[in-house]
């Protein structure tokens, strides 16, 4: 059984699969909460939002005599690390980073250890010919055992590739076959 815990995406969903939309960080926690000890593999593709405001203002706020707005923001609830902590031993947990820049591997390598989670699979954000709005994309899927490479794909390949990494990190093979 699949479920999707959504936020903004327009995506079709597919037949067989549950969908349940949210809008803000809380109600994501408050789903994936709800549905993770029935689980057995999270794959948690990103936050809604790493910032809100601090505080919200009930109605519109007016230009005139104002002078000015300043925006102060605080963290959101960290979901992927929450949920982590509090896994049973046969639960596996797979974040995702987006990243950019000569340390993004050494970055994706400490928020694998920092949340606890078992793989981090790399986005590279700095390329325009991959990930967001493209069809395709390139990986590097971050354990304990090392970083496997998953070269330019398509995102369906991808996803078979993570969906592969996900079952070794099972020990289970294709159909739930123990692998030891």
């Amino acid at each position: 059984d699949v479920t999707v815990v959504a936020a903004n995406v327009t995506l079709a969903t597919q037949a067989g699969v549950e969908r349940v939309d949210v809008e803000t960080t809380a109600e994501l926690a408050e789903e994936v909460d709800r549905r993770f000890a029935d689980s057995h593999v999270l794959l948690m593709a990103a936050a809604v939002a790493d910032f809100r405001p601090a505080t919200v203002e009930p109605g519109k706020i007016a230009r005139a005599g104002s002078g000015g707005l300043e925006l102060r923001l605080e963290e959101t609830e960290d979901v992927l690390a929450a949920v982590a902590a509090d896994r049973r031993p046969d639960q596996t947990v797979v974040g995702f980073a987006a990243e950019q820049g000569a340390e993004a591997i050494s970055r994706a390598r400490e928020k694998l250890e920092r949340k606890g989670v078992d793989a981090i699979v790399y986005n590279d954000v700095s390329r325009s010919d991959i990930g967001f709005d493209s069809e395709r994309n390139e990986v590097t899927i971050v354990s304990g055992s090392g970083e496997h490479r998953v070269p330019l794909a398509t995102k369906d390949e991808i996803a078979e590739a993570i969906l592969d990494r996900v079952e070794e990190l099972r020990g289970v093979g294709p159909l739930g076959a123990r692998l030891h």
